[in-house]
């Protein structure tokens, strides 16, 4: 997804536009027994979002130093071959995945 926006000069005319890469992200405490793997959490994004899902990436890896607590950040990039996706179409799959990783992961969504 792209937010277009425009930078205006000292006498307030336009000077240009530019785009502005917007991607959601999820932000997960793994479960302390280990039993988290994520190629799991990959396979239910594409399940979930199907061809909507253009790319799943691990961007961060956090161990909180006190907790022994492990998170995970994923950045996910969602496009639709024929048309521009509205965020309200974005919110609902990305809804979708929270709920069903924290269910049947056993994650817990930051």
């Amino acid at each position: 997804m792209c937010t277009t926006f425009r930078k205006k000069d000292e006498g307030g005319g336009e000077m240009e536009t530019s785009e502005l890469e917007v991607y959601p992200w999820e932000l997960v405490w793994l479960p302390r027994d280990g039993a988290y793997e994520p190629s799991d959490f990959y396979d239910l994004v594409r399940n979930i979002g199907g061809s909507t899902v253009e790319q799943v990436t691990l961007i961060d890896n956090f161990t909180h130093p006190k907790k022994k607590l492990t998170s995970h950040c994923y950045r996910i990039v969602y496009r639709h071959m024929e048309r521009t996706l509205t965020q309200e179409e974005v919110n609902v799959i990305h809804k979708d995945i929270e709920k069903t990783a924290s269910e049947s992961l056993n994650v817990v969504i930051r």
